[in-house]
């Protein structure tokens, strides 16, 4: 895909064959915001702008028919890839069944929704978007999930299966709220974990050793930062990247290696983004792909570990990611 293309890039980054990064043909006007893998590795699932879903097969891409134009902005399967849930704007939620049926759910709530994760056991699933609105879906009903109030970002699983989700720091009240959550499912509640002062977290992973790392950036000096969670607090990881705005952070299944990209608040045409690696010398750095145009969005390791697909697209800006 030329570098001219308005649209979005998908690159296949494989740890195996020395770092190479492949970019994959992709319909130069798809805009593509998120990428998800199933369970088992055999197959991934992109969603984008006006309602797109395209599954990702044998390197293949076939649209998907998601009974929705709004953009989507994430997907997950179900632990057992029986079902996929894509969300997105205006609170849109699509369940999606193994053959490509698409069906629209009833999210009784108008606010933009940015992420979607099934909990391990596959029980149900947490959905976060913009006002502070979370939601957990137990496969007939949606439970509206109390204590953010202003967006949220980004939900992992720790490894006792509980889920902790990321967000801004100031909203449209400029009111400060936490940066990092962790779900007391019981309870329906978002509980404080951390408040990193002046400072959003776009993005969180759990990776080996139940380390949670977290990435985003400083609202005044506006500046990259990135932490790591070592149970009771954040502590400060370095970012070797002066002016960089980090959106994505994903660990290496079994490895203790993370890929991390950026984009920029700017507008399209006025920056692009990088692909960037932190190991555990507890540095963030080694540009392994930059592009003046494309935006880094989004980072899916396929469960096998053996690569990557890198997302990008020409129109998203930190804010909106």
């Amino acid at each position: 895909m030329s570098r001219s293309s308005p649209g979005s890039v998908i690159l296949r980054f494989s740890d195996r064959e020395q770092r190479t990064i492949n970019r994959l043909a992709l319909n130069p006007e798809s805009i593509i915001r998120w990428g998800a893998w199933s369970r088992d590795g055999k197959e991934a699932v992109l969603v984008g702008s006006n309602g797109q879903m395209t599954r990702y097969h044998d390197d293949q891409f076939n649209d998907l028919i998601s009974q929705t134009n709004e953009h989507l902005r994430c997907a997950s399967y179900n632990p057992d890839d029986s079902a996929i849930l894509a969300v997105g704007n205006k609170g849109t939620i699509i369940l999606m069944d193994k053959v490509g049926r698409a069906r629209k759910l009833d999210s009784k709530t108008a606010s933009n929704l940015r992420r979607a994760s099934w909990s391990p056991d596959g029980s149900y699933a947490l959905i976060v978007g913009n006002d502070g609105v979370a939601l957990v879906w137990d496969r007939s009903s949606f439970i509206e999930v109390e204590g953010a109030l202003n967006n949220l970002r980004s939900i992992t699983w720790d490894g006792e299966g509980s889920a902790f989700v990321s967000g801004n720091y100031f909203g449209p009240s400029m009111t400060p709220s936490p940066t990092l959550y962790k779900l007391d499912c019981e309870a329906k509640l978002l509980q404080s974990v951390a408040i990193t002062e002046k400072t959003d977290i776009i993005s969180i992973d759990f990776g080996p050793e139940q380390q949670l790392l977290a990435v985003g950036y400083d609202l005044v000096w506006q500046e990259p930062r990135a932490y790591k969670w070592n149970g009771q607090a954040l502590e400060s990881v370095k970012v070797d990247e002066a002016g960089v705005y980090p959106t994505s952070v994903a660990w290496q299944p079994g490895n203790r290696f993370a890929l991390v990209g950026t984009g920029t608040p700017k507008p399209p045409g006025e920056g692009g983004g990088m692909l960037l690696s932190y190991s555990t010398e507890n540095v963030i750095e080694g540009r392994l792909f930059e592009d003046p145009g494309q935006r880094i969005v989004c980072v899916a390791w396929r469960p096998q570990g053996d690569y990557a697909l890198i997302i990008g697209n020409r129109y998203a800006r930190t804010f909106s990611t």
